[in-house]
């Protein structure tokens, strides 16, 4: 059973409310509820919290004279719901077993003997096996005699980033099985190294550091064939560049459509070919080219993660439309797909074997109408990744907030300045009006204060907000000196507080949340971001707001992501 059903089942059978049984323990009720629902669970670790809980259900259970319920009954059972949450179990590498080569799930489970909901939820990383190396030993029964005929041997050992062995006994696939799977998975570093990137990006120092203001758009052709085609993963090197050229060098303007599910490992490790690769992208951006890019994310979170780190200067410029394509499954074969102007690339792979790959390049009108219609195609099966909007979106972006009423859900910040609407709009007038701000832009700075605040008063009816705020002594504020938080609004980074008005701005949030229940604000003197707010609407998306070096609102949707960053700041097992 998992905790948060243990739970309840305790108080559904004593008939007493959450309120009730942190009266009772002390526990915080906010974070009873969060144990309710599932959004956290305690660790074995902080053994204070179990023993409270269960010594408050002792109690309560003799003051109702239902039956008596042993505090000694009650910790043991919480501490069998949650020891299987510690053990090192990646699901990413499971699922990348399972999908890669296109295992049957309801064959697995009957040979394996688990229930298949069980393997399901193994899966999608809401449970861990209570008994890790059985786990691994029925698995390594099912996959032996697959190994070398329905599984090629080479790409199981690439798979699993192991050296072949000349071992080919069950018992040291077991071993190899043991190592890739039962590790900890590595997304809550990369997440966190990911905002962190985001954070000290600054666009400006960036376009200095590669003198993008210097880059000069070639307007002279340079001469290409009709079609020409390319072989394995040196052809690949050269066809990626000869399209971004040609791409670079027509007179369109039309968007260029990006998409690749080819091997990239023994490409990325070209440092000369990922420099021009990505100097190739800037070009396009340089032109005013949108690039419309459907990433490949059937790769661990970690890797994922370190992609997309790689491509935040390019996010930045707020002209890249990046998608995914949701339920992809995995296959023998690699497609990649590019076409802008008037140039198309297509090309195909066996996984596995880069080697084995073929590409084609051409100008012929015919065959680019025939990869724009493929494109098309693939754009209407696909997701975005994220929503970017920047300055010229910034309509696009208001008709984002304005959903905020139908979200329908709890959220939390993790926020690097204080939240605009604890704020007294007499506190805020003042600042307006002593940073000398226009009577146009004081204008519609309120007008947009006034929707916060009434969008936030709407959520608190019903739903929770809790706020993670810095706390800043004076000596802190004089060094890192902080702004009026209003993400997306007209007002700049220059409408900063003095350190009487933060303070003042802090004994209004502190009475906000006094007088709203729902509402719930902590302080955090180990401030984690200085440019980015980051905003969880729990199960839905994740808004990650910069706040200057470039100002710009990312809406991240996609499950995987979106839930990667809520357990590293909600996370389901307590620190």
């Amino acid at each position: 059973m998992e905790f948060s059903e243990r739970l309840n089942s305790y108080l559904q059978e004593l008939d007493v409310s959450a309120k009730e049984l942190s009266e009772e323990s002390g526990v915080s009720q906010v974070v009873i509820s969060r144990y309710r629902s599932g959004q956290r669970v305690p660790t074995t670790d902080n053994i204070k919290v179990l023993k409270d809980l269960a010594l408050a259900i002792e109690s309560l259970s003799k003051k109702k004279e239902i039956r008596l319920i042993s505090a000694s009954e009650v910790l043991e059972a919480f501490e069998s719901d949650i020891s299987e949450l510690n053990i090192p179990f990646c699901a990413d590498n499971f699922n990348k077993i399972v999908e890669t080569f296109c295992l049957n799930a309801s064959e697995m489970s009957h040979s394996m003997s688990y229930d298949p909901s069980y393997i399901s939820r193994l899966r999608a990383g809401k449970r861990r096996p209570p008994h890790p190396d059985e786990f691994i030993k029925r698995l390594s029964v099912f996959l032996f005699p697959r190994i070398g005929k329905s599984i090629p041997v080479e790409a199981f050992y690439a798979l699993i980033e192991a050296e072949p062995s000349e071992d080919h006994s069950q018992e040291n696939l077991a071993e190899l099985l043991r190592a890739f799977i039962l590790k900890s998975e590595k997304s809550d570093q990369a997440i966190s190294r990911f905002l962190g990137h985001m954070d000290d990006f600054n666009l400006e120092d960036y376009i200095k550091e590669i003198h993008f203001d210097d880059i000069k758009v070639p307007s002279v052709p340079f001469t290409f064939p009709k079609e020409k085609a390319y072989f394995g993963v040196e052809g690949q090197k050269e066809a990626e560049l000869d399209i971004f050229k040609l791409i670079v060098l027509s007179k369109s303007k039309e968007p260029v459509f990006l998409y690749s599910d080819m091997d990239m490992e023994d490409m990325s490790k070209d440092e000369g070919f990922k420099k021009k690769w990505l100097f190739g992208l800037a070009m396009m951006l340089k032109k005013g080219l949108t690039l419309k890019y459907i990433h490949n994310l059937n790769r661990p979170m970690s890797e994922m993660m370190i992609a997309l780190e790689n491509l935040i200067p390019l996010y930045m410029t707020g002209q890249i439309e990046p998608y995914y394509l949701p339920d992809r499954q995995e296959d023998a074969f690699r497609h990649i797909y590019r076409v802008g102007g008037s140039a198309a690339m297509i090309g195909m792979g066996i996984y596995g074997n880069h080697n084995a790959s073929t590409y084609q390049v051409s100008t012929s009108k015919s065959m680019i109408s025939e990869v724009k219609r493929q494109a098309d195609d693939l754009l209407s099966h696909a997701l975005p990744l994220m929503e970017i909007f920047n300055e010229e979106k910034r309509d696009l972006f208001l008709e984002f907030l304005m959903g905020f009423d139908n979200d329908h859900t709890n959220i939390r910040q993790i926020l690097s300045g204080l939240p605009i609407y604890t704020m007294s709009e007499e506190l805020l007038n003042k600042i307006l009006t002593e940073n000398n701000v226009s009577d146009k832009l004081k204008e519609d700075t309120m007008s947009y204060y006034k929707q916060i605040r009434r969008i936030t008063e709407n959520q608190l009816e019903e739903y929770t907000i809790f706020d993670e705020i810095p706390l800043l002594s004076k000596e802190e504020f004089e060094k890192y000196p902080l702004s009026i938080q209003i993400p997306g609004a007209v007002i700049s980074d220059s409408i900063r507080y003095t350190y009487d008005e933060y303070t003042r701005h802090l004994k209004e949030s502190e009475k906000y949340a006094e007088s709203h229940k729902n509402y719930t604000m902590v302080k955090n003197k180990n401030i984690p971001f200085r440019n980015i707010n980051i905003l969880i609407a729990e199960g839905n998306y994740v808004w990650i707001s910069k706040m200057k070096a470039p100002t710009i609102q990312f809406v991240i949707r996609h499950p995987e992501l979106r839930k990667a960053i809520e357990q590293r700041y909600i996370p389901a097992l307590e620190d």
